[in-house]
């Protein structure tokens, strides 16, 4: 399973971020879980607790993917050290992953990232 990271803290297009990858690694051919997911499922938590779910959530996978805003969020940080403190394989997006993402978005999609 591969575990998507990356910012949702202060971030408002964080849903479709996350969907977006979720998409893209699916056509890849990856179970993917998604902790953007986690606000539906459990609505009105605190921070700490959805921070401490994602971590079992982590803990499951064996792969990670890092969403390219990781950089400005702390959970993502603790979610990248964690997955190479358990010597998971890191997937960093970047300019070929997303273009490689663009061709399966709708229009609606291109037209709103613009």
């Amino acid at each position: 399973m591969i575990y998507i990271s990356g910012k949702i803290t202060n971030n408002s297009h964080y849903k479709e971020d996350f969907d977006n990858a979720e998409k893209w690694l699916k056509l890849c051919g990856k179970e993917v879980v998604n902790p953007a997911k986690l606000g539906e499922i459990y609505p009105n938590k605190d921070y700490k607790f959805y921070m401490l779910l994602s971590v079992k959530m982590l803990e499951q996978c064996d792969e990670i993917y890092i969403l390219k805003n990781y950089k400005t969020s702390i959970g993502a940080k603790a979610e990248l050290a964690l997955a190479k403190a358990l010597n998971m394989k890191i997937h960093f997006e970047n300019k070929q992953w997303k273009l490689k993402k663009n061709l399966f978005l709708t229009e609606s999609q291109k037209e709103n990232k613009q």
